[in-house]
């Protein structure tokens, strides 16, 4: 996977982004899945006419070093370099770049007055290894753990919710209302492949996700955002 950590880093030039123009050979030896994805030189340079039709990559960097250091190098003209925080940011990115646009160009750099640049597809990118950014929340969720067993969980007729929050101060703020606070233990969740695991260990009784319940003056509980765990993980997280 070419993103390891965050936040990414992009070239923005005016109202756009830079981009690199793609010939059909760099098209060829940069169609590459990002497991297996490695340097190759690119002849074509920093795409001046944002007009201009060829296919392109959008420049991606792992450090703002990298992406300075790159503007500095292919002496591009008016740039500033934007943080990107998460996938959800990366994702939108990358969906709103122009047709002409399908690469993600990965820490490319000026070597010799060549251009080095790891490319992969823009589809591939946002179907296979943007995940998170799938969710309508970001990473780490948060669940509250019993001392004893179990987790904190709304219940409807017969059945539990698990009560899932999307910030710590979400989850702390439901612990507060709960009946024994104490006996809860904020426990933190970094990644899909985490949150698919706790869901699929659930008990039988836990039919759904309640995401960010509350608790009112009543001290009724109620969740304006529910899901079927089965409905959940295929939409999310497989």
């Amino acid at each position: 996977m070419l993103v390891k950590s965050y936040p990414v880093f992009v070239v923005k030039i005016h109202d756009g982004y830079a981009l690199l123009s793609m010939s059909s050979d760099e098209e060829t030896e940069g169609a590459q899945d990002a497991e297996s994805a490695e340097d190759t030189v690119a002849t074509a340079g920093v795409q001046d006419d944002q007009n201009d039709e060829a296919e392109c990559a959008v420049f991606v960097f792992s450090t703002e070093e990298k992406a300075e250091k790159f503007i500095e190098d292919a002496e591009i003209k008016d740039a500033e370099v934007r943080f990107l925080r998460n996938e959800r940011e990366l994702a939108k990115v990358l969906a709103i770049q122009p047709q002409k646009v399908k690469w993600m160009a990965w820490d490319t750099a000026v070597e010799n007055e060549e251009l080095i640049v790891t490319t992969i597809l823009i589809s591939d990118m946002l179907t296979k290894h943007l995940k998170r950014a799938r969710s309508p929340w970001d990473y780490p969720v948060f669940f509250l753990k019993k001392s004893s067993d179990g987790y904190a969980a709304v219940q409807a007729d017969e059945k539990l919710l698990i009560a899932m929050f999307t910030t710590n101060q979400n989850a702390k703020e439901y612990r507060s209302r709960l009946a024994r606070p104490s006996q809860y233990e904020l426990m933190r969740v970094e990644s899909p492949e985490r949150l698919r695991e706790i869901l699929k260990s659930l008990s039988s009784d836990i039919f759904a996700v309640a995401i960010d319940p509350k608790v009112d003056e009543t001290c009724a509980h109620h969740a304006d955002v529910c899901m079927e765990i089965p409905r959940l993980i295929e939409k999310f997280l497989d």
